[in-house]
Parts: structure tokens; C-alpha cells; sequence
């Protein structure tokens, strides 16, 4: 533009302020041109006081097409909605339009958590699972690559505000997460400053891997860097003051030094809980471990993940315990306050309830009311209830999308058309509201009143909230498929020990109808509806009080254990007393209730369980008369749990059905253990084992097989939970049916033999129609089988084993000699098909490795011990023996021109190989899991299933014998020249532990080469083992 000249530039101000005028007048005549009116920023969120709603931005709400494909310059940026992995579309401003629709207040939240706004990492394949070949995106948030900037998909920084704006407009508050445990795969940062992450040594020289190992190969930060800290404080102080956040969803919390969080929340830190709400996420469900992150670090909130896990095992179905929830509340005093933990149902990392519930058998409609039930029961708890999207529309999802199909996932687009036949988000809505009218909910204490252990076995969990000043609320939570009466629990109702006033009127919170009433006495009396919830409030009462005429409980005994005391008495002959309640003290003169049900007179001992092994408590066993009142005359004693108690536990598992298996207890309660079970003698499929495990403490667990005929991953129950057993005796037992968890354990069975050409066939599968995944069988080696099936029931049984045709039959319930003959599908075959090498004479290549293989890499338990290959005019055959501890053997051979030579880059089974010549196929085998034949294709490579195989051996070491037809590698006959390679490799992108050929096997083979863990191990071949089929 042409400046004035300096005779005219004052004229051309005066002209150009005019003309501003001029238009700036008239865009305000027209409402086009506005004040921004100032908005109140509602503060931080307040523990209990809040109800929070987390919207996955990516699959909540697309407010803004135009950047659904990101900068569309990086892999992966195309949104694509029939990729579960990948983008879909969704952005803050999604999110704006449905606050300003008044969404979220419908629902009744007052904190909307959304996912992490950061720039992500550009999308990479996937290289296995049902989804491999697919751009698998950081759509989640937690992938950072620039933790300054927002990801484009999402929108733009002013859009961010905006949201935040629109929310605190109405009164809303936003809770952003945030990440400070890792950064994005192949994140800049890795390069810039490769010294601020944790590498593959430090990994393996430390003694705590939860921090100092990478989670899921994401490059893991060294917080004890001074330098690390400030730079991650840094971006945290960033978004709080750039957008105005009231809260933080921080990921990760137990994979980060204790020490940073310890900086992190302190007086005047950058997430001072004066300044600023913080809720950790510690997906753990110990309460002993996930204690300290409030009482000793500082997190101003922490999910509770221990009552999440007992929720989903518990409330999905009707044969859950309630014992089992209840016990999650009785640890509430290890927590400083358990009002700062925050309550979930369903969120992003975990199977959703809905999925829980049908995949347990539980039909949908059901499934939807039990969702209601798990819902009540966090709104009505203490902490702050979170509420995943979707969960008001019963949405599915089986866990994380990597993993799924499409439809399947528990991050699938928010589908607000559902809401019309949906009434969760009622619920929800009357469930927010009941905790805005009730300062007990909100903020009062919790105490049980009756659960299954001590009302008579009853599938009922009672509990009252209080808070002085304030009316109370009483939570009746019937888990059964039946309607309950109350006059049917031991004591023949609800005792409340006047919680609320005699002649109160009774009020549901929810609006729901009435089916109970108070009786004279100020108990309930009455019916609550199958799987169902009710809230109820009036006015405060009074305790019963005490009767001096009452006798007393005598001999008093404890027995020490973790986190527990067991007490043991005398009952009193006083024919008054109508059951005894056990009280607790840490200073010896202020006591609260264990047991606010009475146990009966029957019962003489109690196990208190939720204490605090670094203290000391004084015991107190008070009789209950039947007229409510309580005897004034109590024993008491004094003791300290001891978590070195151990009580000898012997597990014994019925598992005939799993043929010649190798049977594992798993436990569960920190990461996975196994430990191996032994078959009685003279009892086949019958296994035990004895362990020494802490008294008291609860043991999370499963049974597994980890033969080679597996179902499920070695996993039993398919579906179903965990088992939950709590020794409480010095000397304890377990006994259970294998795959018959919650689900009722059969009483009949089928039996009978299976063979091929009149010979005992081993290892043969046998499903039935009914419920495969439960009713099942395998052969053992004299070819009898064993097939649990309830009574009165006529199914087909398929019998299939590899390498031979399958068959089915009919057969009934008892029937005990349902025999089966296969025919064998291969034809002229120079070997037999058993996992055998002893016939494997003369193969014409036999490659042994030295001991320790090529540098135990991986330790002793991941070695290729020998591979033998052999060929005729029909067939290629193979023979490996190896151990493999959580690691795979893979054979990759070179036959013709073509092929791949980098192994990382491949749509499954990506490894950090490379081989001088192209690779056309490869046989890949997890530990002793079912063996697969991969063709290569172009960029990628397939699956073929035309082959034989047999495995056998057991953990760490075993044998697997292949045949594969050259027809199924697409020739007529054998080649002229056959390549390959071997070795034991890690997980994806990943190098190997040990290598064949190499130049410690035998013969050896110079020029191949593993590299040191600060280069993941990866693989360089150069020599090939070779012969001529």
C-alpha cells in the first residue's frame, strides 16, 4: 500500500479513525460487534462436592469438520471412523456445542474431564492384533510430542479457551489430563535429549520397574532430573495458567519417582492443592499400595480403582459377593480422608461395565439395570463419582482398542441418538441431584449396616451416610435376581440403631417408589426390587442405648495377620442377647463399630480386616440385645496386625477337563505370579499345590494351563472374574473347578475315548455346542476324555486336533462312553505329528547351539536350542526345540526372489531383524502358544493356516514339530535352495535374546550379529543357514 505523503497524513488519520468509527458504530447497530461480558472462573474442584463427566475428545462430539485430518502432512492424520486406532473427528469445539446446549447439565455433572490436549506423535502401524495394518494414532492424548502445543485434530489453542470459557459460563468446571511419565514413540525429545529418558540398562539394573521401565515402549522420562522436573513442572504450570483449567486427571501417578510427586504437590508447588484439584491415576487395587499417593505424596484425589475392580466382579452379576465390596469400605481408614477418592464405573483403560455384565451371561436389559446398581452405588459413596461418555446410553466396549474389532472397543464414538431409548441419563441426572440435596452424600461418613457375612448370607449391602447438622441417608443395594424381602435377613430386617427417627416419614432421593418402611423401632421392614438401589433420607434419630442387665461376652482371643486381627469369644448364656458387635479403637477410649449388624449368637469370632499395620488397637465385644440395646459390661483386648503371619494354604482344582495339562495358580494381587500345581497321585486332572501366604491378606486369582492346548491364553473362566479367597485360618484350603468361576460348576459330565485309526489320540479338543468356551475337553495321552456338562443336556461335541479331520457327535449328560475316531489328514508324511524329534533320525540340516546360546541376551530360560529342517517332494519339515520365558521363536526362511529384509517395518510380528536376503516366509511362535505360518505379500504379510504342527514340553522349555505342505507356499513342488534364520525375539520392534546360525552354534556361522540393549537388541544376519529340499 502507497503511504501518504507528510502534507496529507494527518488529514488520512483524521479520515481513517472516522471511517473506524463509522463502522465500528455500525457493527454494533447490528449486534456483530460486542463487549466480551467477563465470566467467573468457579474455582477448583471440591472433593465430594463434584460430579465429574470424562468426554474422550476424539469420540465425543465433532464440532468442527474442518480439522478432522489434523495438518494431513504426518502418517495417520486422515480421520478414518471404521479405524478403531485411528482419528474420528472429534474437538473442543464438539465439546463447546454440547455445553452450550446445556448437555452436561442435563446429566448433572458440574466437571467435565476431557483427554490430553497435546500435539501427538505421528501414527505408526499396527503390527498384530485385530487392527494390524492399521494407523494406530494417538486420538487417546497421551502420545505427546509437543507438550507446549495443542494437536490440530482437536483444534486450536482459542478453541481450548473457548471451551473452558463456555464451560465456566455455566458454571462448569474442566478438569484437563495430563501427562508427565512419558512421551510420545519417537517423540523429538528422544533425540534432543536422549539423556532425560530411561534406557534398556537402567531398566534392567533397577529395582523398582514400574518407574524405571518403559510402559508399553513409550520413552520414559528420568524425573530425577533436575532438568526433567522443571521442564515438566513447566508444561504443567503452562496449561493452568494459559487456559484457566480447574483441575487435573494426572496419568501414570505409580510409574513416577515418589520424590516427584512429593515436589510436585508441595507448599507453593506447581500443583499446590491450595491452588489447584489434582486426581492421580494409580490403576492398582490394593488400598495398601494406592495409600500412600494421599497420605504420604500429597494427591490432593486418587481414583479408586480397588472398589472399581470390586464393582465390575461383584455387581454384573447375581452371583457376585458383596463381602467382597464391603471389604473395599472397611479399608476406608487407611486413606487421611476417603472423600478425596473419586468413584468410577467404566473409563477408557478398562472393560465397560455393560461388557462385563454381558459377557458373564447377564442379557442386556439386565446388564443396563446392574449399571444403574454400580451407578447408585459411587453416587452414593463416599469420594467424587466420575462418570465415563457413554456409560448414559449403556454403551459396550471390551477394553482398549488395540485390541478390538471395531464396535467392540471402550472407546467407540459417543452416539447421542441412543438417548432417546435409553433412561441412564435420567438416572444419572436424579442421581446428581440427590447428591445436591443431601450434604450426608455429599460429605458425610460412611458406615455399613448389613452385608451377606453378617445378615444371613443375603445378597444385600446396606450402608448410612451421616453428617451432623444434617439428614441422614441409609443405601439399600439388593445384587440378587430376586426380589428381597427384609424380613428374610437373620436379624428379619435392616437394623438402622436409629439412624433415622421413629415415625419419620421415609423420602426416596431419586423419586423411585416406595417399597420399604420404618417400623416401630425405627428399622426397615419391607421389599427391594431384584438388582436394584434405593436412597433413602429422614429425619435424624437416636442410638438404642445400652441395658446394664445384658451379660457379656467372655475369653477374649486374637490371632494377628495383615492389615487384620481375627477376634474370638465366649458367647454369654444370657438367653436376652440377640447377637454381638465388635468395636475398634486406636487410643483405647474412642471406639467405632465394625459389625453395626450384629453377628449371631452362633457365631464367636469376628475378622476386622482395613487395618493399619503399623498400628495398635484396642478390641471391644458388646452384646446387642433384642431389644436393639447393648449390654454396658464388654470385654476388650488389645493387638496389632502382623503381616509375617503366614497361613499354609493348600489350592486344589478340579481339572480333568484339560486333559494332560500344566496347571498354574495365577495371582493377581501385585502384577502376575504363577506357581505350579502337581497332579494327585491316583487322581488324574486333580492338581494342588500348598503355599505359605500372608493370613488375612486377600488372594486375587485364577488357575491357568499353560500346555499347549490352552483355551483363552492359558486363562480359565472365560468371561467371567477373578476368584477372590481370604485365608483366615493358620492352616486354609481352596478347592474349585477349573473354567467355573461365578458360573455354577456342573455336576454330570460326557466321557469317552478319542482315536485315529483305533490308536489313543492325545491332545485332541472337544467342544460342545453349549458354551464352548466353558464346555470343553482335551484327550490325554491314553486318548479318555472328560467334559463337564450340566444335568439333562444333549449336545454335539466336536472333536478336532491339527492334522486331523474334525468329527462330531451326539451325546447326553452321564453318557460315558461317547468315542470318536479321527481320520489323519496327512498323507504320506515322513514323520509322525507329535512333538517328538526322537524319529528325526537323519534330517538333512541339524543346527545345536552352545549352552548359553549366543550371549544369554535374554538370561538362560530364552535360548534356541536346536532346530532340525528336513524336506521331501511334499512336505517341509521342521523341528525346534527352545525355551521362551514371555518371548517368541521365530524361523523366517528365504526360498525365491522377493521377499522382505527388514522384519520391523511388517504388519504383524514387526522385530528388529534384518537379513541379507528376502524373506517369503516364517514360522512365529509365542512361548508354547499355537504356532503361526506367515506368507509374505507385498509390504505385508498373511496368515496361512494350511499346515501342520504340535508342541510339546513345558514352561520355560518345549518342543514344536512343523509340517508344512510346499503347496501352502505356493509351489508345485520343493524348491531348489532353501535360506533361513532363527532366534528367540522380544516383544514388537523389538531385537532377539539368541540367534541361529551364529558363530557359537554348531556347525557355526560367522556374521551374525545382536546388538546391546542400547539398541534394542537388534538383529543383523548375514549368513544363512542353507539347504537343497
Amino acid at each position: 500500500m502507497k503511504q501518504p505523503s507528510n502534507g496529507n497524513r494527518q488529514r488520512f488519520r483524521l479520515q481513517h479513525a472516522l471511517a473506524g468509527l463509522t463502522l465500528a458504530l455500525a457493527l454494533s447497530s447490528c449486534n456483530l460487534f460486542t463487549n466480551v461480558p467477563p465470566v467467573t472462573n468457579p474455582g477448583p474442584v471440591i472433593n465430594g462436592q463434584d460430579v465429574l463427566y470424562f468426554a474422550l475428545t476424539d469420540r465425543f462430539a465433532n464440532g468442527d469438520t474442518s480439522n478432522d485430518n489434523g495438518t494431513k502432512t504426518r502418517t495417520g492424520d486422515t480421520a478414518d471412523k471404521t479405524n478403531p486406532i485411528g482419528w474420528h473427528g472429534g474437538d473442543f469445539k464438539g465439546i463447546t456445542q454440547k455445553i452450550n446446549e446445556g448437555y452436561f447439565e442435563k446429566l448433572g455433572v458440574t466437571a467435565i474431564w476431557i483427554s490430553p490436549v497435546y500435539l501427538q506423535v505421528p501414527g505408526q502401524l499396527a503390527g498384530d492384533g485385530p487392527n494390524k495394518g492399521k494407523y494406530h494414532t494417538g486420538y487417546h492424548g497421551y502420545w505427546a510430542e509437543d507438550f507446549l502445543k495443542v494437536d490440530p485434530h482437536f483444534g486450536t489453542l482459542q478453541d481450548l479457551k473457548d471451551l473452558v470459557r463456555a464451560a465456566h459460563a455455566r458454571g462448569l468446571k474442566i478438569v484437563q489430563d495430563m501427562v508427565i511419565n512419558h512421551a510420545g514413540y519417537g517423540a523429538q525429545l528422544t533425540k534432543d535429549h536422549p539423556d532425560w529418558f530411561n534406557t534398556a540398562a537402567d531398566c534392567n539394573a533397577s529395582t523398582n520397574k514400574d518407574v524405571d521401565c518403559d510402559l508399553a515402549g513409550l520413552p520414559d522420562f528420568k524425573q530425577e532430573k533436575a532438568e526433567v522436573t522443571k521442564f515438566l513442572n513447566d508444561t504443567v504450570a503452562y496449561w493452568i495458567k494459559e487456559v484457566g483449567i480447574n483441575g487435573i486427571r494426572m496419568d501414570t501417578m505409580k510409574h513416577v519417582p515418589d520424590a516427584y510427586w512429593k515436589q510436585f504437590f508441595a507448599n507453593g508447588g506447581v500443583a499446590d492443592p491450595a491452588k489447584i484439584w489434582t486426581v492421580g491415576e494409580v490403576l492398582v487395587g490394593d488400598v495398601n499400595f494406592n495409600k500412600k499417593f494421599i497420605n504420604d505424596l500429597g494427591s490432593p484425589a486418587l481414583f479408586d480403582f480397588p472398589l472399581q475392580f470390586a464393582l465390575k466382579e461383584n455387581l454384573s452379576t447375581a452371583s457376585g459377593n458383596l463381602n467382597a465390596v464391603a471389604r473395599i469400605f472397611d479399608q476406608d481408614s487407611l486413606y487421611n480422608d476417603p472423600n478425596k477418592l473419586v468413584t468410577l464405573v467404566d473409563n477408557h483403560d478398562v472393560k465397560r461395565f455393560m461388557s462385563e455384565a454381558v459377557d458373564r451371561g447377564v442379557p442386556v436389559a439386565e446388564a443396563k439395570e446392574r449399571l444403574d446398581l454400580a451407578l447408585s452405588l459411587i453416587f452414593t459413596s463416599r469420594g467424587t463419582p466420575s462418570v465415563y461418555y457413554g456409560t448414559e446410553i449403556g454403551m459396550i466396549g471390551k477394553g482398549d482398542a488395540y485390541n478390538n474389532v471395531l464396535g467392540e472397543t471402550s472407546r467407540e464414538d459417543m452416539d447421542f441418538s441412543k438417548l432417546a431409548e435409553n433412561t441412564l441419563d435420567e438416572r444419572i441426572k436424579a442421581l446428581s441431584d440427590a447428591r445436591k440435596k443431601s450434604a450426608s452424600l455429599r460429605s458425610g461418613k460412611q458406615e455399613i449396616l448389613s452385608r451377606p457375612e453378617t445378615n444371613g448370607g443375603k445378597s444385600l449391602l446396606a450402608y448410612r451416610r451421616t453428617l451432623e447438622g444434617a439428614d441422614p441417608v441409609v443405601v439399600l443395594i439388593n445384587n440378587s435376581n430376586t426380589d428381597l424381602d427384609l424380613s428374610t435377613l437373620a436379624a428379619g430386617k435392616v437394623q438402622l440403631l436409629g439412624t433415622f427417627a421413629k415415625g419419620s416419614i421415609l423420602s426416596e432421593l431419586t423419586g423411585k417408589p416406595l417399597t420399604v418402611n420404618l417400623d416401630a423401632d425405627g428399622n426397615l421392614t419391607g421389599n427391594v426390587a431384584k438388582h436394584s438401589a434405593l436412597i433413602l433420607s429422614a429425619k435424624v434419630g437416636t442410638a438404642p442405648g445400652t441395658d446394664p442387665t445384658l451379660g457379656a461376652a467372655s475369653n477374649l482371643t486374637s490371632q494377628s495377620g495383615t492389615n487384620g486381627v481375627k477376634i474370638n469369644w465366649t458367647p454369654s448364656e444370657d438367653a436376652n442377647i440377640a447377637g454381638y458387635r465388635v468395636y475398634v479403637s486406636e487410643n483405647g477410649t474412642q471406639f467405632t463399630p465394625y459389625n453395626l449388624e450384629p453377628v449371631s449368637t452362633t457365631q464367636n469370632h469376628m475378622l476386622v480386616l482395613g487395618l493399619d499395620n503399623n498400628k495398635t488397637y484396642t478390641f471391644k465385644v458388646v452384646g446387642v440385645g433384642k431389644n436393639g440395646k447393648e449390654a454396658v459390661n464388654a470385654p476388650t483386648l488389645t493387638a496389632k496386625p502382623n503381616p509375617s503371619v503366614l497361613s499354609s494354604v493348600t489350592f486344589t482344582v478340579d481339572a480333568r477337563a484339560l486333559g494332560d495339562a500344566d496347571v498354574e495358580v495365577r495371582h493377581f494381587d501385585n502384577g502376575q505370579q504363577e506357581y505350579q500345581m502337581t497332579e494327585k497321585a491316583g487322581q488324574p486332572g486333580i492338581w494342588t499345590v500348598t503355599q505359605q501366604l500372608p493370613l488375612f491378606k486377600p488372594v486375587v486369582f485364577k488357575f491357568g494351563d499353560d500346555s499347549s492346548t490352552a483355551k483363552n491364553s492359558g486363562y480359565e473362566g472365560a468371561g467371567q472374574g477373578d476368584r477372590v479367597f481370604i485365608p483366615d485360618d493358620l492352616t486354609d484350603t481352596y478347592q474349585g473347578v477349573y473354567n467355573f468361576i461365578t458360573l455354577s460348576a456342573p455336576s454330570s459330565f460326557i466321557s469317552g475315548k478319542v482315536t485315529s485309526a483305533g490308536k489313543p489320540l492325545k491332545k485332541a479338543l472337544l467342544n460342545s455346542s453349549l458354551e464352548p468356551q466353558n464346555y470343553y475337553a482335551v484327550s490325554r495321552k491314553d486318548g479318555s476324555y472328560y467334559l463337564p456338562l450340566p444335568d439333562s443336556q444333549t449336545v454335539d461335541i466336536t472333536a478336532s486336533k491339527n492334522g486331523y479331520a474334525s468329527k462330531t457327535i451326539r451325546a447326553s449328560s452321564g453318557s460315558e462312553n461317547a468315542n470318536v475316531d479321527l481320520a489323519l489328514a496327512i498323507v504320506g508324511s515322513k514323520y509322525t505329528l507329535d512333538g517328538d524329534l526322537s524319529d528325526w533320525t537323519a534330517p538333512k540340516l541339524t543346527l545345536t547351539n552352545a549352552p548359553g546360546g549366543y550371549d544369554t541376551g535374554f538370561g538362560n530360560d530364552n535360548i534356541l536350542k536346536e532346530i532340525r529342517v528336513d524336506a521331501d517332494s511334499k512336505y517341509l519339515y521342521l523341528g525346534y526345540v527352545y525355551r521362551a520365558s514371555g518371548n517368541s521363536a521365530i524361523l523366517h526362511f528365504d526360498h525365491k526372489t522377493g521377499g522382505f529384509t527388514n522384519a520391523d517395518a511388517l504388519n504383524a510380528w514387526p522385530r528388529k531383524a534384518t537379513f541379507n536376503l528376502g524373506i517369503d516366509f516364517f514360522v512365529a511362535q509365542y512361548q508354547n502358544n499355537e504356532p503361526e505360518l506367515r506368507l509374505t505379500n507385498g509390504n505385508t504379510v498373511d496368515l496361512n493356516e494350511n499346515f501342520f504342527y504340535e508342541t510339546t514340553g513345558s514352561a520355560p522349555e518345549y518342543t514344536t514339530e512343523v509340517i508344512i505342505p510346499w503347496t501352502s507356499l505356493g509351489l508345485a513342488d520343493k524348491p531348489a535352495i532353501l535360506n533361513g534364520y532363527a532366534g528367540i525375539y522380544g516383544g514388537d520392534h523389538y531385537g532377539a535374546g539368541d540367534i541361529l546360525p551364529s558363530e557359537k552354534s554348531t556347525p557355526a556361522y560367522t556374521g551374525n550379529k545382536v546388538a546391546g540393549y542400547d539398541q534394542q537388541r537388534e538383529v543383523t544376519f548375514t549368513k544363512p543357514f542353507t539347504l537343497a529340499p
